[in-house]
């Protein structure tokens, strides 16, 4: 497996973080933290994420006014906007760097949006416990992730592409099944 640098994020991850960083300025915040990452993975429309959370069940609307209320905690800029340098929290810089564990475990050579997600399933932080509080537990979530995914590595920056053909087929594939097109 080739070792994998540490900016190597794929292109959905990269618009998570980037939103993230939206999020604290939004909030007058210079600081991003893991409650913002996790604000953004659950924004993003149509990404594996989602599908496995609906697939667990989980109510995510409900979910997303938790993580909204407990990113207010977090400490602003009074005065207006917040312009200038965002640091890190310690918290996301843990989930970064057990994103990229997770990326390097599944035989990935980018960080994709599900070890962003799993990182904080496991990482020791305020965010752990809303996720657990939810009903959502990494085991089960790995399971579900491994499932949808099957053997596939992420070796590209959009993997989410090859996610959406092969969806798109086996919907296909399930339609001509109930049309009788098909033998199920």
């Amino acid at each position: 497996m080739q070792y994998m640098q540490g900016g190597e994020f794929t292109q959905k991850s990269q618009e998570a973080l980037m939103r993230a960083q939206h999020l604290a300025q939004e909030n007058n915040q210079q600081q991003i933290d893991a409650l913002h990452l996790l604000l953004a993975l659950l924004s993003q429309e149509d990404s594996i994420v989602l599908n496995i959370l609906q697939k667990m069940q989980v109510e995510t609307i409900s979910l997303k006014k938790k993580i909204q209320k407990a990113i207010t905690r977090i400490p602003s800029i009074s005065g207006g906007r917040s312009l200038g340098q965002f640091y890190l929290t310690q918290d996301l810089a843990q989930v970064l760097d057990k994103a990229k564990k997770e990326a390097v475990q599944m035989g990935d050579q980018f960080i994709s949006i599900e070890h962003l997600f799993l990182s904080l399933l496991v990482s020791d932080t305020q965010v752990k416990g809303i996720l657990e509080t939810a009903g959502i537990a990494a085991d089960i979530f790995r399971k579900q992730l491994v499932e949808l995914r099957g053997e596939e590595k992420i070796t590209d920056p959009n993997p989410e592409a090859k996610y959406e053909v092969v969806k798109k087929y086996t919907r296909n594939l399930t339609e001509d099944a109930k049309e009788g097109q098909l033998d199920p």
